[in-house]
């Protein structure tokens, strides 16, 4: 799929861990970021068999001033873990595909190039983790996990609780990534953690 010299780094954290704040340090220090979320919100707003998929899974209620409507089904997914599959199985195979296309557009573009960084909120319940050399997973305590998610989403504590429960819970996702962050202090604490790694990523 990509040339073994090649080193595309997966970072990745459950909602809410500080995965933004990191892709956005890489980026002003001048590695190239793919962002998932990015894709995703590409392929809402312009992906014509994505609207016609989801009117067909959700009807077309979802669709507001001609637009997908995220927010709503957002609402229903996190409350019907049955069509939150339904909407992984339909869109996490269009994410990966474009993702897979921009590293091999970049790498073309840039042969001189050698390391990318992917950032993939679900990379380990999407089986993102086959397409990546390493990866990098962010933690954060439960309690402040909760409390960003919050005033982020401005969520209730019961919507915040149902989209964490969403996903694979921070301990096995630890015992399976290269390296781990700890999100738990400062922004300067975040970031010199950051800086660690990468120094070991280039040197190997």
């Amino acid at each position: 799929m990509f040339k073994l010299s090649k080193k595309i780094i997966g970072i990745t954290g459950n909602i809410a861990s500080g995965k933004s704040l990191i892709s956005d340090y890489l980026n002003d220090l001048g590695y190239k970021i793919i962002d998932t979320d990015v894709i995703t919100n590409e392929l809402y707003a312009h992906n014509l068999y994505l609207k016609a998929a989801l009117i067909n899974l959700f009807t077309d209620e979802i669709i507001n001033n001609n637009q997908i409507n995220k927010t709503m089904i957002a609402k229903i997914v996190f409350s019907d873990l049955n069509k939150l599959k339904q909407l992984n199985d339909l869109i996490h195979p269009l994410i990966k595909k474009e993702t897979i296309r921009q590293i091999n557009d970049y790498f073309n573009n840039n042969p001189q190039s050698e390391l990318i960084f992917v950032v993939v909120p679900l990379l380990y319940e999407t089986n993102f983790n086959k397409i990546v050399n390493k990866v990098i997973f962010i933690k954060v305590d439960d309690k402040l996990q909760i409390e960003r998610l919050m005033k982020r989403n401005n969520l209730t504590k019961k919507d915040a609780l149902l989209r964490i429960k969403t996903q694979i819970k921070q301990e096995l996702k630890i015992s399976k990534a290269d390296y781990v962050i700890d999100n738990n202090k400062t922004k300067r604490h975040l970031l010199a953690q950051v800086d660690i790694i990468l120094k070991e990523i280039e040197v190997k």
